[in-house]
């Protein structure tokens, strides 16, 4: 979280003087109702640490920061009291590889183990529908809260590690699918910098509902995915 915090500080610095130039130079004189726009982000996540139960123990996995990457379509409505409302359709798609992996024995007073060799990474398609509203649509600094909901596809794919030790082939506990209900809260702000053009920058917070999972045993396991990101992206208003 301190990471990802000083991460999302550094990019609203590197910002302000483009949000300035555009405070000055594009007043919002744009109308009512903006319309409708097309915009794409580009962003790092990171994957909360997420287990599951085996018979023999838990089986925990630590995954490291992945990239992600949102493709959005929307419309923007006149403004209200508290600025203005935007209504998207969202595709996403994200990608976190496996750092550690750990095997906590059942009834071990030595705690959790630490597997060698570990690997698999984990990928989710999301199809989202977002509320968003702008405080400050079309000035150089207009912040933003959104809520979202829809649907996502989470591939845990090809878990495992080289559970009798270094040098030994691995063993992929993992290698499943499922999907379900995800939803997802974001804060930001977006910097109009020409009449059409606007940059964003965001934190969001993704969670999915529960995904199930079979593993190569055949047992049937649930795996929590939460996840949060920084993105930053242009949109682009027809």
């Amino acid at each position: 979280m301190k990471i990802t915090t000083m991460m999302l500080c550094g990019t609203m610095l590197a910002a302000a003087p483009l949000a300035a130039v555009a405070q000055n130079g594009y007043p919002d004189d744009r109308g009512d109702d903006q319309g409708a726009y097309l915009e794409l982000q580009i962003g790092r996540s990171h994957l909360y640490s997420h287990a599951f139960d085996l018979p023999g123990g838990r089986f925990t996995t630590e995954s490291n920061n992945g990239d992600v990457a949102l493709l959005s379509s929307g419309y923007e409505f006149s403004q209200w009291s508290l600025g203005s409302l935007r209504v998207e359709g969202e595709l996403g798609y994200r990608n976190n590889g496996v750092d550690d992996q750990f095997f906590n024995p059942v009834g071990s007073s030595t705690g959790r183990v630490r597997l060698a060799e570990p690997y698999g990474h984990t990928e989710v398609w999301s199809l989202m529908l977002n509320v968003i509203n702008d405080f400050a649509p079309g000035s150089g600094f207009d912040p933003y809260i959104g809520v979202g909901v829809g649907y996502d596809r989470i591939d845990f794919h090809h878990y495992g590690a080289a559970v009798a030790g270094p040098g030994t082939p691995g063993v992929t506990v993992l290698d499943d699918v499922d999907s379900g209900v995800a939803y997802q809260g974001m804060v930001g702000f977006r910097s109009q910098l020409t009449q059409q053009l606007a940059l964003d920058v965001n934190w969001r917070y993704f969670k999915a509902d529960s995904p199930t999972f079979t593993t190569t045993a055949g047992q049937s396991v649930n795996s929590a995915y939460t996840a949060q990101a920084i993105m930053v992206g242009l949109a682009f208003t027809f």
